[in-house]
């Protein structure tokens, strides 16, 4: 029965690599046919689509290339198995000269062609002549394994295991890979299921690294004789460059839960039994590897009398042997990374007489490699600065592990000093990632009152921050994590790895906050040449007081800090002069004193919300300025206040980056 299934198929290819119609094909010139390409060739591709290819129904021969012709020629192009565009290529219009039995009659024209591309000028003569055109019919050849990262056991959950390989070569032509047949059949079937799908969810054929197809195991045709599964992979077109190697291989997919009898006792044999390819002339070849040692293993089940294989039905089986195991940590992963939704550095406005509640200073997230995740312990550090001798037992209150609205767990902020929390009694509701899914967490704060009564706990201007250190990531004991076993995941950067590191928010009484609502960057001339040597930058912005009254320094060079940013290197570097500040109302300035960290100077006060444009105006070193000639952007890094006591409140600006400009 098999070698009759195969001598069809060969037939069906005879006949769909020839045509049942005997004609001369007519000429179609050198370059691509469709949409305004010459009448005549339009008409002759028109003929032949009819009298070789069987175009139904039959087209009008008006060298018209229109819908009804696009249509024909993706029929033959389909029925060829090339690439379908319905535009007559290279490829297949070798196909149908082949398909018109090998040859064409070309045209040749003396003085030039037609001027309309078919109708006869008095300079045009036609001379038809009979010429013979070689349609190059290829092959696969040197079909042998290939066992590049083959394994030869799969785990649960495991995911594109390679169980089988192969490399072919394309002799005298390129050549297309269209199908290729792969069985499965467990030849040790002692006390294990022949039910493939309680092992597998489907089965992928891949090119390369790269998923040609995936079928899943119902898509399979499961013999009702001796429980061989066929995996029939259709629609293939991959392309293999003549004398060039292509390299196939079929890789498994496995339940996430597999019977321990069956782990222990099934021994699956894959066989890649059929390779269909086409030429560029549409002639397919079926190579049948199913017995090809070089492919497909040769097992003998009985040696010397012993049988190795039990309840196989055959005393030979071809293909190569795999099998099922149980869950393996091989893979398995748990990583850590700083997730979008962190904020950006800040001011907190804390209180200087009660607890400053929900400060969100971190967002993290942890992603399951190859399992279910359950944590049991995650570890946050809290980092100070700017904070002279207070410590986080006089700053933090309580810290907070959220996921999404939810607390899972929270510790008591006031008895560390050190800066490493360890939340340990997590929510079970909120604990555990799926397999292949990546969770989001928050580190939340409360924070102590500013002051006790007239003692200050810690200073205005504060800098807290919070992270997952790496180094806890990789250790046991601070980050604790099971697999979907209930096993610890162990201490190495295979099976937990990542960080995640927030930005630093200052602690503020009577602080701001910045709101930049657009900036722009231009170049213009600085002199009356047409030279761009001038870079000016516009920041317009609205600083609101959290607090009380603060007040910003009326000169530029002491509020803000711009930065220029090489956009050939990406390198910012803080640019000194050049730097403005427009208030945007009529506010007058004020004069005042020394106080605390502030200067004697002129200040514009801030009380609520205020509107200002910082800005920059700096000319070239060619026009006698400090910018060397490049393309730039420009970016506001930080804004300074100063509180009702004379403390320095810097403001950090993240992400205020400028259009690039080019300066001569």
């Amino acid at each position: 029965m098999k070698k009759f299934i195969v001598s069809s198929f060969a037939a069906i290819a005879l006949i769909a690599g020839t045509s049942a119609y005997a004609a001369t094909a007519k000429d179609m010139g050198t370059s691509t046919i469709g949409y305004k390409s010459p009448m005549m060739y339009v008409q002759n591709t028109q003929e032949n689509l009819n009298v070789c290819a069987g175009a139904t129904p039959a087209l009008a021969v008006d060298g018209k290339y229109g819908s009804k012709t696009t249509m024909a020629a993706k029929n033959f192009q389909m029925a060829k198995g090339l690439s379908v565009d319905g535009k007559i290529g290279p490829m297949t219009k070798a196909a149908l000269i082949a398909a018109c039995g090998g040859t064409t009659t070309t045209t040749t024209t003396t003085g030039g062609l037609c001027p309309n591309g078919m109708t006869l000028a008095s300079n045009c003569t036609l001379s038809p002549t009979s010429t013979t055109v070689s349609s190059v019919e290829g092959y696969v050849a040197d079909i042998n394994s290939d066992s590049s990262n083959r394994v030869s056991t799969v785990y649960e959950s495991d995911t594109n295991k390679i169980v089988a390989g192969m490399r072919v070569t394309a002799r005298l032509s390129d050549q297309k890979i269209e199908t290729i047949k792969v069985t499965f059949k467990n030849v040790d079937n002692a006390g294990s299921s022949v039910n493939f799908g309680k092992y597998a969810s489907s089965v992928s054929l891949m090119n390369g690294s790269t998923v040609l197809k995936t079928m899943t195991v119902a898509e399979a045709d499961r013999s009702n004789t001796d429980d061989t599964y066929t995996f029939q992979f259709t629609g293939l077109g991959s392309a293999i460059a003549k004398d060039a190697i292509g390299r196939y291989y079929v890789a498994v997919n496995a339940n996430g839960s597999l019977d321990s009898v069956d782990a222990n006792n099934a021994n699956w044999v894959v066989n890649i039994a059929d390779i269909r390819s086409t030429s560029p002339n549409g002639v397919y070849k079926i190579d049948t590897t199913t017995m090809n040692t070089t492919v497909n293993q040769l097992f003998n089940t009985t040696i010397a009398g012993t049988t190795i294989l039990t309840g196989s039905p055959a005393t030979y089986v071809y293909g190569t042997m795999f099998s099922f195991g149980k869950f393996s940590a091989t893979g398995v992963k748990a990583e850590v990374a700083l997730a979008s939704s962190n904020p950006s550095a800040s001011t907190i406005a804390v209180s200087e007489s009660s607890e400053t509640k929900d400060q969100k200073v971190l967002a993290f997230k942890i992603t399951a490699k190859n399992s279910d995740l359950t944590l049991r312990k995650v570890p946050v550090t809290l980092t100070l600065a700017n904070n002279g001798a207070a410590t986080l037992g006089d700053i933090v209150n309580t810290v907070k592990l959220m996921k999404g609205t939810e607390m899972i767990d929270n510790v008591d902020g006031s008895a560390n000093v050190a800066g490493l929390y360890t939340f340990s009694n997590l929510s079970s509701s909120a604990n555990t990632i799926a397999m292949g899914t990546t969770a989001e967490f928050s580190i939340v704060v409360d924070l102590k009152k500013q002051k006790n009564g007239v003692t200050v706990m810690y200073p205005v201007a504060t800098n807290i921050k919070a992270a997952l250190v790496n180094a806890d990531i990789l250790s046991s004991s601070t980050f604790s994590v099971m697999d979907k076993n209930g096993d610890q995941l162990i201490s190495s950067s295979t099976y937990r790895t990542g960080s995640a590191t927030g930005e630093f928010h200052t602690l503020v009484v009577d602080g701001v906050t910045a709101s930049v609502t657009s900036k722009t960057a231009i170049a213009e001339d600085s002199t009356n040449v047409l030279v761009k040597s001038r870079l000016v930058a516009s920041f317009n912005t609205t600083l609101s007081s959290t607090g009380g009254t603060v007040h910003i320094p009326a000169g530029a060079a002491t509020a803000i800090t711009v930065k220029l940013r090489d956009a050939n290197t990406g390198v910012s570097s803080v640019i000194a002069v050049g730097t403005t500040l427009v208030k945007a109302d009529s506010d007058t300035v004020q004069v005042l004193p020394a106080l605390g960290a502030r200067a004697a100077g002129n200040y514009y006060e801030i009380s609520g919300t205020e509107g200002f444009i910082f800005g920059l105006s700096e000319k070239s070193t060619t026009a006698g300025g400090t910018i060397a000639p490049g393309t730039y952007s420009v970016e506001l890094s930080e804004i300074k206040v100063y509180s009702a006591d004379g403390s320095l409140v810097t403001i950090p600006v993240t992400g205020q980056l400028t259009n690039t400009v080019a300066l001569n």
